[in-house]
């Protein structure tokens, strides 16, 4: 058999409908999760997401995630001394809604201890919203429980 441009093509053509195929079979068996269930209503209330990033610009000190061997500490800056705090810590993993975490705001101090026994080790996006005298406040950070 002879090797020739007709020859050439018809396996270039049949190389890569395998390709496609193969490529169509792994993204119907990939799993992918919604970022949020209530995607539209979230997007409407972006306005105010963006009004408690700059109340968080705005504070003298600043929020911090920190952790030790056994909790995620997150330490709130002093201008809320002796301020209630109402609002949540939601543990956002982003490639398994399933390790989602959400932590209810609980102190009354200027740190909070959040065990690691309850997460996954692995990347997580942490979001704190939390409002204090009809203020809401919002900062979102990156980190990695081992």
């Amino acid at each position: 058999m002879k090797f020739n441009w007709g020859t050439g093509i018809t396996i270039f053509i049949i190389g890569f409908m395998g390709f496609i195929l193969f490529m169509v079979f792994k993204a119907s068996n990939t799993k992918s999760d919604l970022y949020a269930k209530d995607y539209y209503k979230q997007e409407m209330n972006y306005q105010s997401k963006i009004d408690a990033e700059h109340n968080v610009k705005k504070l003298k000190g600043k929020i911090t995630i920190t952790q030790n061997n056994e909790d995620v500490i997150i330490t709130y800056p002093t201008d809320f001394e002796g301020k209630k705090l109402k609002g949540n810590i939601h543990f956002f993993r982003p490639d398994n809604v399933a390790f989602d975490k959400v932590f209810e705001i609980t102190t009354e101090q200027h740190k909070q201890h959040l065990s690691k026994e309850n997460l996954v080790k692995g990347w997580y996006q942490v979001k704190v919203n939390f409002e204090s005298e009809k203020l809401n406040y919002f900062i979102e950070k990156r980190i990695q429980i081992n």
